[in-house]
């Protein structure tokens, strides 16, 4: 957005997504934490690895950012290029398949009583964070046990297998 400038850019701002739907997409699939504090978190890595900061160009259609690595750290640096990948390379820690599994279940039972629940209200039912259920009900949906009819607002839940 014009009125974010590369001071604001760098601290903490609002994100305005230019795709919101795609910017939630990604959320929900687990692709993205937030968005907001990409660049950010960016600039934490190169300190950590103490790389330079890279230069940020705005753009009428985007944003550059351009990492400038000196040959010694360049050559310092052990890491090796990781191959590109549709997946994403943060790891997260793997949930315990007794949690999941209780999860899963208790989602599946609060929907037979109550298709019409969101996951918002799921989530406090169950006592757990509400991306912990976003994340076990794409995996039901995706297994093909569970599918959400209509709307996100007004829709329902029904359970297939």
């Amino acid at each position: 957005p014009a009125e974010l400038n590369l001071t604001k850019l760098k601290g903490k701002h609002s994100s305005k997504p230019f795709n919101p739907d795609v910017a939630n997409s990604f959320f929900r699939t687990g692709m993205i934490e937030a968005w907001g504090r990409g660049i950010e978190l960016i600039m934490e890595e190169c300190r950590r690895a103490n790389t330079p900061e890279p230069e940020l160009k705005p753009e009428l259609d985007g944003l550059w950012i351009n990492f400038n690595f000196a040959k010694k750290v360049s050559a310092e640096t052990s890491v090796e290029t990781p191959k590109p990948s549709v997946e994403t390379s943060v790891e997260k820690p793997k949930p315990s398949v007794e949690t999941s599994a209780k999860t899963v279940e208790r989602i599946i039972r609060l929907l037979s009583e109550n298709p019409a629940m969101s996951l918002s209200e799921i989530a406090q039912a169950i006592g757990k964070s509400k991306r912990a259920v976003e994340l076990a009900s794409a995996k039901l949906i995706k297994s093909g046990k569970l599918r959400h009819v209509g709307p996100t607002k007004g829709g329902h839940w029904e359970i297939l297998k």
